[in-house]
């Protein structure tokens, strides 16, 4: 399988820790956020990993070059201009397409989770992506209360059905896996994701589950923080 992480923002809500280092290299307990994705993806039995970057891109080209060329294939994509999520995608189906049309794993870079997800995706691919996407969702945090989706279970479904409402009761974790039909024929260029999920919940392409386990959203210094002193209280 192969994998994406989205690392191309411009880190503007962590500034002034972005000014000279982009977000991806922040340290949380003394490693950078980027490397504790890749050392799980690394035991999950992923073979090729493509990151897209734009502001201070050549750090973390630096950055994996130093660090991960002899342990994973890492591909490195600097955008000159933001592409964003759905954008970033289709710019990285050169390597993440397959004729199989096999599902990839995508995971946002500003993320932290400590859930082992390697029998997550042995099972999901093998017997529940028939849909385009399938999403792990995780309870409404305090910054986004409203939500994304609502994730309800039907006994006659062998999955949970996901759906808009209002309010939502998850939030997308930015942790999906994706079948390259889903990108194949869009443009290229700058193009949302959130359009996209919400357009295919509503026409029932999409399952989705709970992520279990430590999540956070670490977009700002104070979730940064955060994220440091559940480290070190491990």
């Amino acid at each position: 399988m192969k994998a994406m992480i989205l690392a191309a923002g411009l880190g503007s809500r962590m500034r002034p820790l972005t000014d000279n280092c982009p977000k991806p290299l922040l340290k949380a307990n003394g490693k950078a956020l980027i490397d504790y994705h890749l050392e799980r993806l690394s035991t999950w039995g992923i073979s090729e990993v493509v990151i897209n970057t734009h502001w201070l891109s050549g750090q973390v080209q630096e950055h994996i070059s130093s660090k991960w060329s002899t342990k994973l294939k890492v591909h490195v994509l600097e955008e000159p201009d933001l592409l964003e999520t759905a954008g970033g995608i289709v710019n990285a189906l050169t390597v993440l397409d397959s004729p199989s049309d096999e599902p990839f794993l995508v995971i946002n870079g500003d993320i932290f989770f400590d859930a082992d997800l390697k029998a997550w995706l042995n099972d999901t691919t093998k017997t529940k992506c028939a849909a385009l996407a399938h999403l792990l969702l995780c309870a409404n945090p305090s910054h986004n209360e409203t939500g994304d989706f609502s994730l309800t279970s039907e006994p006659e479904n062998s999955h949970p059905i996901v759906t808009l409402s209002s309010p939502n009761t998850h939030t997308y974790s930015g942790i999906g896996l994706y079948r390259p039909s889903m990108f194949r024929d869009l443009p290229k260029g700058k193009r949302a994701l959130g359009p996209i999920l919400k357009q295919l919940v509503n026409e029932q392409e999409i399952h989705a589950s709970e992520l279990d386990g430590y999540w956070l959203d670490v977009g700002t210094p104070a979730r940064l923080n955060e994220l440091e002193k559940h480290l070190k209280n491990l």
